[in-house]
């Protein structure tokens, strides 16, 4: 009796041990760009209406709704376009309206860690244009964009 429940507990111990792994996965695989918005080289608190789009297929889609009191914001990138465009579109409290429009030029590379994580798309930063309604400059501080949570990019408004 001794003898099978020490080969019992050795079967547990076996198992725990083959089945444990040192991969760690990400707890999802979408990848998204950190901005940060600031002004005059402080960080700013948006106390206005964002809206912000994304044009897919040539229609803007909207990705984020009536934002407010924000002081940065964690946005998706396209898997297999070779730029986004963005449109952030802020409404002031005295009704007024800016538009400002981003295009982010990337380089898309998919990424693979282990068939237990699966597969996702990290980008590369080539380039960044933009109209200046409301928006000073946007700097890159990052230029690949992966899962890490790190900010990539400042906005300055005017």
């Amino acid at each position: 009796m001794k003898r099978l429940r020490f080969l019992f507990c050795c079967c547990i111990a076996a198992i725990t041990l083959v089945g444990c792994s040192d991969i760690n996965c990400p707890l999802t695989n979408g990848v998204y760009a950190k901005w940060s918005f600031y002004k005059a080289d402080k960080p700013l608190q948006l106390s206005d209406t964002l809206d912000i789009y994304l044009k897919v297929n040539g229609r803007d889609t909207l990705l984020a709704n009536r934002l407010f009191n924000i002081s940065s914001i964690d946005l998706p990138m396209s898997y297999y376009n070779s730029s986004d465009t963005l449109t952030l579109e802020i409404k002031t409290a005295s009704h007024h309206t800016y538009k400002d429009m981003i295009i982010v030029k990337k380089e898309n590379v998919p990424h693979f860690n282990s068939p237990e994580c699966g597969t996702w798309v990290e980008h590369y930063v080539s380039d960044i244009q933009l109209t200046h309604n409301n928006l000073d400059s946007i700097s890159v501080l990052n230029r690949k964009v992966d899962n890490n949570e790190v900010e990539n990019f400042r906005i300055y408004f005017k």
